[in-house]
């Protein structure tokens, strides 16, 4: 794949992990969610190692036995948790990189499995709504949706550009980007490892934020951009 640098060039990034660590968050809704329905909470790291699917995925599995109904009521009381959440931040290096994208006229979009009441009041809190011209998620009606429908959402909504890069770090947005044609570009910052990424077929990988820009043939605000190439 040739290194994407005209100005309608169009890439799209995952939330948790990637542009946000959100772990503190997602480790406190569960905390206090879990054992209001009678469930006990998992320990930290089997938490982080189930962040990525959709948030059904991981209630279904921490609330082993409940019913649809139970799972969606809590579900539910998670999500109210995590619209609140002040304990998110921004990983090192992500602002710049998208201060970087967005001046070399970059478009840029975001497609996660995390839910839309939660991911917009997010953006909004961390400034960082005005990078993104289509932002899709799970929505509001929905237990859980995986990553293949998600991406699908987010090229539907940027047509007729047409996305060539998906930036995650998890297995599920090698699928989901692979799925449609997407190059996959996994970042070893987040909650994923470089043994997953590699094993999904992840077509490359980054130890922190600015090495994407090597990948687009970009250079860092106030240098002239190289041309490069990115391996197929």
């Amino acid at each position: 794949m040739r290194a994407a640098t005209r100005p309608e060039s169009t890439v799209l990034f995952d939330l948790d992990g990637c542009l946000v660590d959100s772990f503190p968050s997602i480790l406190r809704c569960w905390s206090e969610t879990l054992p209001a329905f009678g469930f006990p909470v998992p320990d930290a790291e089997t938490v982080r190692v189930h962040v990525g699917p959709p948030l059904a995925v991981s209630a279904r599995r921490y609330a082993a036995g409940a019913d649809e109904a139970t799972l969606a009521r809590i579900i539910a009381s998670y999500r109210a948790l995590a619209t609140h959440a002040e304990d998110v931040v921004l990983f090192p290096g992500v602002r710049e990189l998208l201060d970087t994208l967005q001046a070399r006229e970059i478009v840029l979009g975001i497609a996660t499995s995390k839910s839309i009441e939660v991911v917009e009041p997010l953006l909004e809190r961390l400034a960082l709504t005005q990078y993104f011209v289509v932002v899709e998620g799970t929505r509001v009606d929905e237990l859980g949706t995986d990553k293949v429908t998600i991406v699908g959402r987010a090229l539907a909504a940027l047509a007729p550009r047409r996305a060539h890069m998906l930036v995650g770090d998890r297995e599920h947005d090698v699928e989901g980007a692979h799925a449609h044609g997407l190059s996959a570009v996994g970042v070893l910052w987040g909650y994923g490892s470089a043994h997953e990424l590699v094993r999904a077929g992840a077509d490359a990988t980054i130890a922190e934020p600015s090495e994407l820009l090597s990948l687009l043939g970009l250079a860092p605000l106030g240098q002239s951009s190289a041309t490069a190439a990115v391996a197929d």
